[in-house]
């Protein structure tokens, strides 16, 4: 059985000895929560701890989506994303948190690790290395969708 999204990176955590990851971007936190709207992060730790921080507008959704995943309403329990991700960080007690460096910009990171006593680590690139390797149900729905566009 092929691995799921959230092994390949709880695997790469370990390797970069990491305590959890933040995903910023879009793409990559529907690869690895499947959630489709907007508005969307996630805090990943390796004790598979999963944290989805949305605001109020997505929660209903996110938590059809996303039912293993732990809400995080940003706006009202926190203020601003990064002061959510320095929140979970502090309370979980990470040390070494990933982040998505292409798209965090240098404003989010200084509130995000403002006095919050972890590292920031950039982890550019690692959940798309992880979403090349298709596994053989991604390269299954790659055919069905190849044959409905055909037809």
């Amino acid at each position: 059985m092929s691995k799921t999204a959230e092994e390949k990176l709880i695997e790469y955590m370990e390797e970069q000895r990491l305590d959890a990851v933040f995903i910023s971007k879009h793409e990559n936190v529907r690869y690895i929560s499947s959630y489709t709207g907007d508005d969307s992060y996630l805090v990943l730790d390796r004790k598979v701890k999963r944290f989805f921080i949305t605001d109020p507008r997505y929660t209903e959704q996110a938590s059809i989506e996303c039912p293993d995943y732990i809400p995080v309403e940003w706006r009202k329990e926190f203020g601003s994303v990064p002061k959510a991700v320095a929140g979970i960080a502090g309370r979980e007690g990470y040390l070494r948190l990933g982040y998505e460096g292409d798209t965090v910009v240098v404003a989010f990171f200084n509130e995000m690790t403002e006095n919050s006593g972890f590292e920031g680590v950039d982890i550019q690139g690692a959940v798309e290395k992880l979403r090349s390797k298709k596994t053989p149900e991604e390269i299954e729905y790659a055919r069905i969708a190849c044959d409905i566009t055909c037809r």
